[in-house]
C-alpha cells in the first residue's frame, strides 16, 4: 500500500526505520523517497522527505548547480561554496509536496 507522506508511514508503525518507501504525491503518481523515521538529521522527531543529501568526503562528490567546488588545505576533502561573495542558490525538487520546515545536517 503506497502512503502519502513519510510521516503517514511512521504513524502507522512507529518502530519504521529510516529507508526507502513508495509514497504518493498529490497528482496521484507514485515515487520512491528516502524517509528519515528518527529525525537524526532534523528535530529528533521522524517522519520527513528527504529531497537532497550532499556528502562531499564520498569520492566523485560534485555540487549542486549554483554552488562551486571549494578546496582547502585543512580539510582533506572539497566542500561546496559561493563563487563570490553575495547570495548564492541552488534547486532541489519536493516532488510536488509542498513543506512547512526545512532541516538539515552539514558535515564536512
Amino acid at each position: 500500500q503506497q502512503l502519502s507522506l513519510c510521516s503517514d508511514v511512521l504513524v502507522r508503525n512507529p518502530s519504521a526505520s529510516s529507508g526507502y518507501y513508495d509514497v504518493n504525491l498529490s497528482n496521484g503518481s507514485g515515487i520512491t523517497v528516502y524517509c528519515d523515521m528518527d529525525g537524526n538529521n532534523c528535530d529528533g522527531e521522524g517522519g520527513w522527505i528527504r529531497v537532497a543529501q550532499l556528502n562531499m568526503s564520498e569520492p566523485g562528490a560534485t555540487c549542486p548547480p549554483g554552488l562551486t567546488l571549494q578546496n582547502y588545505n585543512n580539510i582533506d576533502h572539497s566542500l561546496c561554496g559561493r563563487s563570490s561573495y553575495g547570495c548564492n542558490s541552488t534547486f532541489f525538487s519536493t516532488y510536488g509536496l509542498n513543506y512547512t520546515k526545512v532541516c538539515g545536517k552539514v558535515r564536512g
